[in-house]
């Protein structure tokens, strides 16, 4: 049975190992950490992160226009449905008070109109104080959304947010070392999601994404 020394060529490997190990350990202490870790960050995943920042900002702004949007539709619905509602309940007063007297045909058809606007002139505050009433709760929902979507952010600006994420996306060393020793050909879970600007969803640290 042979020996297994003469299977694998230790002398031979011993130095190749040596020198990853060095190399790695250079990248691990210094070269990732103090030079090339920040270069990319300024580069590329600072911008990644920003540029998703404002995705999601984006993203907010299109959602609150169809909540203020739906808002008002609800609104002008509701405030359709009251008038008609007072409308008819005047026109069915005026039918009972003129409605089957001698010459009451003939007296609607000349002052109705006039008996309607007058009617419609005391119905009008009631429906500006119910319109004020539909917007002022309107705007109570969206301060409650803007509430919320404002907990959890710490940093209020983009560049703050982003500086901290990506600052907090590079702190595991051994991924890092091992991206740059490897020149860049093995590339971990972190990399990339910081190449994405996917650290903006992740909790952490920084807190949210400032998107409001």
């Amino acid at each position: 049975m042979g020996d297994w020394k003469d299977l694998i060529p230790v002398d031979e490997i011993a130095p190749l190992l040596g020198g990853i190990i060095v190399w790695f350990g250079l990248n691990y202490l210094y070269l990732a950490p103090e030079i090339i870790a920040p270069r990319l960050a300024q580069k590329y995943y600072i911008p990644a992160c920003q540029t998703a920042v404002a995705e999601g900002r984006r993203e907010r702004q299109a959602a609150v226009a169809s909540l203020v949007a739906a808002g008002e539709r609800r609104i002008q619905e509701n405030m359709e449905r009251l008038a008609q509602q007072m409308q008819q309940a005047t026109g069915g007063a005026l039918g009972m008070i003129f409605g089957g007297r001698p010459g009451s045909d003939e007296f609607m058809r000349r002052h109705g109109n006039t008996l309607q606007g007058w009617a419609n002139s005391y119905t009008a505050p009631a429906l500006q104080a119910r319109l004020q009433q539909e917007r002022a709760a309107l705007a109570q929902a969206l301060q409650a959304e803007e509430r919320e979507a404002r907990r959890g952010i710490i940093h209020a600006t983009p560049a703050q947010f982003c500086g901290c994420a990506v600052t907090d996306g590079m702190k595991d060393r051994i991924d890092m070392a091992a991206f740059t020793a490897s020149l860049r050909l093995y590339t971990p879970a972190v990399v990339r999601r910081l190449e994405s600007g996917g650290v903006v969803t992740e909790a952490g640290p920084c807190g949210k994404p400032p998107i409001v």
